[in-house]
């Protein structure tokens, strides 16, 4: 055997446990198939839902109304995030006032309510005190409107956890049957590119909901209703995301009175959301909602006639008989419980 074929020999006992170990991972070359290519044209890509109930422009002229926003207890949102109810209100003819102790403005809440026709509450954090809590429920008592509203994209983050914003609301919503729940409702089948973007087409006849088609409520809580009526509910695929449990829950509902509203979104109003579906005609209804309170005249709400000491006198033969003496002495009670003299 010549040196030549030696040296081939080596070559080849060298390559082959090269080329056996190239095969066993990579294989043998196979033919190349031909990739089939998707149907472009039967391609359609999501559309927003666009609004099918028609804006329709506000007739009653509220000139004077006043509307209280909370900014008092840690509230999660910013003015501009609601700015679209506040023009909503003003174009009614309504002022929006902001409720925020300072020390160039220690009013309480009982004082600013005095002239206000309705409160309105987004997401606080910040429990309410007893004076607080006592001034809304005479507040309500007295045809004063209360609009309360959380939002799951509002909870506070922290090392536990996050905090939702719950708790603090549903202690003013106890008394009127009504309470948010600490989630975020959620639905596979039925959204706006996001499960959490869920669509509602289940109304009740309020007035509330009026001209309403269907809404986009982004990132909302579930409202539980004991005494009351649900407003808005969702389909048999609206789930909750504390037990991924659905079937007919409520995010949105208002209590016996007709005075007491609880809605578990707000994003829908800040634009781009408003224009998805009808939720700009919800934020017209919302805006009348807070006007349209039919509030009772008490002592309190007059500033000037009984701050001071007040004489009875009086005049001509009248006398001062049983029912007469009975009469002012409830006046004087009601006047003691209204911080008058």
């Amino acid at each position: 055997m010549t040196l030549k074929n030696r040296l081939w020999i080596a070559l080849g006992l060298f390559l082959l446990p090269i080329l056996f170990q190239a095969a066993h991972y990579t294989g043998l070359p196979q033919p190349r198939p031909t990739p089939q290519m998707p149907e472009y044209a039967s391609f359609r890509a999501p559309e927003a839902p666009t609004p099918s109930a028609e804006l329709v422009p506000a007739e009653v002229n509220h000139s004077g109304a006043r509307i209280l926003l909370d900014l008092n207890h840690q509230n999660t949102y910013q003015i501009a995030d609601v700015e679209l109810f506040t023009r909503a209100l003003a174009a009614r003819g309504a002022t929006v006032e902001y409720y925020f102790i300072t020390d160039l403005d220690t009013r309480p809440l009982a004082e600013r309510l005095k002239y206000a026709d309705a409160f309105v509450l987004f997401s606080p954090y910040m429990i309410f005190e007893a004076s607080e809590v006592t001034a809304l429920r005479d507040f309500v008592a007295q045809g004063g409107r209360l609009l309360v509203f959380a939002d799951a994209y509002r909870g506070v983050q922290g090392y536990s956890g996050e905090f939702p914003d719950t708790v603090s609301a549903n202690l003013l919503l106890a008394p009127y049957g009504l309470s948010f729940t600490g989630n975020y409702v959620y639905n596979l089948a039925e959204n706006d590119g996001n499960f959490r973007n869920v669509k509602l087409n289940d109304f009740a006849e309020n007035a509330l909901t009026s001209g309403l088609k269907q809404v986009v409520f982004y990132g909302a809580r579930s409202v539980n209703i004991t005494g009351g009526e649900a407003l808005i509910r969702g389909d048999a695929n609206l789930r909750s995301s504390l037990n991924d449990q659905g079937g007919g829950l409520a995010v949105a509902g208002v209590d016996a009175s007709g005075n007491v509203a609880a809605i578990g979104s707000y994003t829908f109003m800040t634009p781009p959301f408003d224009q998805a579906a009808d939720n700009a005609r919800l934020i017209q209804n919302l805006a009348e909602f807070a006007l349209s309170g039919q509030r009772l005249p008490a002592l309190a709400n007059f500033p000037f006639v009984f701050t001071r000491p007040v004489s009875l006198v009086t005049a001509g033969n009248a006398k001062l008989t049983a029912e007469t003496l009975t009469a002012v002495a409830g006046l004087q009670t009601t006047c003691a419980e209204s911080t008058c003299r």
